[in-house]
């Protein structure tokens, strides 16, 4: 399963040109469907090193963009999902 995650991850990251950032309503759903999977990831330290690879992205795409915030929205999925655990 891991190897699974791991590569559908590696796609969705590899189509970044695909974010919807100028969509609000497909942006949030970019965003849940994202940190679904990164949940589903074995350790924590897998977890935060994927939430720093999409922000990084993000931040590369919009210039000026502050790494904090674009992983703001991974970090705040992610942690509602541990609390309804």
């Amino acid at each position: 399963m891991s190897d699974c995650l791991l590569e559908t991850l590696e796609d969705l990251r590899a189509q970044g040109g695909d974010i919807p950032l100028y969509d609000a309503d497909r942006r949030e759903c970019w965003f849940d469907a994202l940190a679904q999977l990164i949940a589903e990831l074995r350790s924590e330290d897998q977890r935060m090193a994927w939430v720093a690879l999409v922000a990084h992205d993000l931040c590369l795409r919009v210039p000026g963009l502050p790494l904090a915030v674009a992983a703001g929205p991974l970090l705040d999925r992610l942690k509602a999902r541990e609390v309804k655990r």
